[in-house]
């Protein structure tokens, strides 16, 4: 596992440190986990566009400034819950630089991080 100021100079190495847009996604009682660094986000900054959703959705209606300049934080108590893992998989597709949380380290959401950006959680 690799330590939390590792995963931020990864962050900012990716499209050189250019971000616009935070999205946080999860499902079930991993979604609430998410909430309060959601809820900084939208209350403390002026540059950044955040978002807070369920997997699913985030699968389906994905959000128009999803891309190269996002970073997309995943978290799946198991690793493995299906939708969160296509969530994953949905953002590295569109670009983004994606967080894992998990407390499995040999999870399926693994596969679609960013420099296997992952912080486990437990």
């Amino acid at each position: 596992m690799i330590k939390t100021s590792e995963i931020v100079k990864r962050i900012l190495q990716h499209n050189e440190g250019k971000i616009n847009s935070v999205y946080f996604v999860a499902a079930g009682g991993s979604l609430v986990d998410m909430y309060v660094s959601y809820y900084f986000l939208q209350a403390e900054s002026t540059t950044l566009t955040t978002g807070w959703y369920t997997s699913n959705e985030f699968v389906h209606v994905q959000p128009k400034r999803l891309g190269a300049n996002s970073i997309v934080f995943v978290c799946s108590h198991s690793g493995s819950t299906p939708e969160s893992v296509e969530a994953a998989h949905v953002a590295q597709q569109a670009g983004a630089v994606t967080v894992g949380l998990t407390f499995n380290a040999k999870a399926e959401l693994l596969k679609y991080l960013t420099k296997k950006n992952c912080l486990r959680v437990g």
